[in-house]
C-alpha cells in the first residue's frame, strides 16, 4: 500500500512538474512570436499603444511617489537615439517607425519609464558626472534602466497582448 502511495504520488509531482514547465515554455514562446510582430501589424493606435505600455509600467514596476511621464511619439527613426527622457520637461520622447518590432518599443518605454522613476534633483547632477566618469554603457543608471527593461520585457508583452492586443 505505501509503495502504492509512492508511485501515485511520484506520477503526479512528475505531472505538475511537465505542466509547469510547458507552460514556462508556451510564454517564452509567446513572448519571442509577440516581440517580433512589427508596429503597422497593431489593430491601434502607436500613441495608444504606448499609453497601454505606461500604464502597465505604472502598475508593476513604479514606486509609491512615481507619477506617470508624458511622452510625444516621432514617427520617424531617430539617428542616435531609440527614446529619450527629458528630465526637465519629465517627459519622455519614443521615436516610432514603420517596421520597427513591437519588443524594442516596450524595452524602450520599459527603459524610458525607469529614468522617470529615477528623476529627482538630485539624480541629474549625478546622471552628468557618471557620464563623464563611466561613459553613457556604464552609467549607473543606464544600467539600472537596461535592467529592468530586459528583465521585464516578456510579462509586459504578455500582458500587452491578453488585455489589448488579443480583443
Amino acid at each position: 500500500m505505501f509503495l502504492k502511495f509512492i508511485e501515485i504520488f511520484i506520477i503526479i509531482c512528475g505531472s505538475v512538474f511537465v505542466l509547469s514547465a510547458f507552460m514556462i515554455l508556451r510564454n517564452l514562446f509567446r513572448a519571442f512570436y509577440i516581440g517580433q510582430l512589427r508596429i503597422e501589424e497593431l489593430s491601434l493606435s502607436k500613441k495608444s499603444f504606448v499609453y497601454h505600455l505606461i500604464e502597465w509600467c505604472q502598475n508593476n514596476i513604479s514606486y509609491d511617489n512615481t507619477s506617470k511621464p508624458d511622452f510625444t511619439i516621432k514617427y520617424y527613426a531617430h539617428s542616435k537615439y531609440a527614446a529619450r527622457y527629458h528630465p526637465v520637461s519629465r517627459k519622455c520622447i519614443f521615436y516610432i517607425y514603420q517596421g520597427q518590432k513591437i519588443r524594442e518599443i516596450v524595452n524602450n518605454v520599459i527603459h524610458e519609464f525607469v529614468h522617470a522613476r529615477q528623476h529627482n534633483e538630485d539624480n541629474l547632477q549625478l546622471y552628468d558626472k557618471f557620464n563623464q566618469e563611466f561613459g553613457y554603457e556604464k552609467n549607473p543608471y543606464e544600467v539600472e534602466a537596461r535592467k529592468v527593461a530586459n528583465k521585464y520585457e516578456d510579462d509586459c508583452l504578455l500582458w500587452i497582448y491578453d488585455r489589448v492586443l488579443a480583443k
